[in-house]
């Protein structure tokens, strides 16, 4: 009996040591801006959104990964003469973050405006093209708020830990958006938010 029992754990124990476990990993810390603008009489408004996002990431395949991008839009209309603007933006270089102390973006963009009415018993429009640049300054002013959540689950061979944790800080906004000589954005003050993030996973696989 006991040299059975002796025969059954040496079994066991070379199964435990013959068996194969992966482990793969990756961390990603990030940042990010954005920013909003309104500026508006009796007869038009502007409204201004523009963001941006970094990240690096590191993984057990190798690293480190840096990627980021931008973006920006622009939207206005005149109750007095039917006339709306609209512009888009997108870049993966011009801008930069001081973690949750300021941030800084810069784009060149086309507006187009457009004008619709009746003409000859004929609903028309017409529009046209401009260039112009868009610059936006958060410097942040607020509390720092935080949060973090975790998660752990199990299936059969497969273990899975995941984690993430996050900040995030109002801040003032500036800018200008210059179209020919003029600054759409002349004296309004905007509203930004600052964020960093730090996520990760880890994986165990055994066979």
């Amino acid at each position: 009996m006991r040299k059975m029992l002796a025969l059954v754990a040496t079994f066991a124990f070379a199964a435990q040591a013959s068996a194969e476990v992966l482990h793969d990993s990756f961390q990603t810390r990030g940042k990010g801006a954005q920013a909003w603008f309104y500026a508006g009489d009796d007869c038009s408004y502007v409204a201004v959104n523009a963001w941006e996002s970094e990240s690096v990431t590191r993984s057990t395949s190798g690293g480190p990964v840096t990627s980021g991008y931008s973006g920006a839009y622009v939207f206005g209309f005149n109750w007095c003469t039917g006339a709306e603007l609209f512009g888009f933006a997108y870049a993966d270089s011009g801008f930069s973050q001081n973690q949750l102390n300021s941030a800084a973006m810069s784009f060149a963009m086309t507006i187009t405006s457009q004008t619709c009415g009746v003409v000859n018993d004929e609903w028309q429009c017409t529009s046209s093209d401009a260039s112009a640049t868009l610059a936006v300054q958060i410097a942040g002013s607020g509390d720092t708020s935080r949060g973090m959540s975790m998660s752990n689950q199990s299936s059969g061979t497969v273990r899975q830990t995941w984690r993430q944790s996050g900040s995030f800080r109002s801040g003032d906004a500036t800018g200008s958006l210059v179209m020919g000589t003029t600054d759409l954005l002349a004296g309004v003050a905007g509203f930004g938010q600052l964020t960093t993030s730090t996520s990760g996973q880890n994986d165990l696989y055994r066979f």
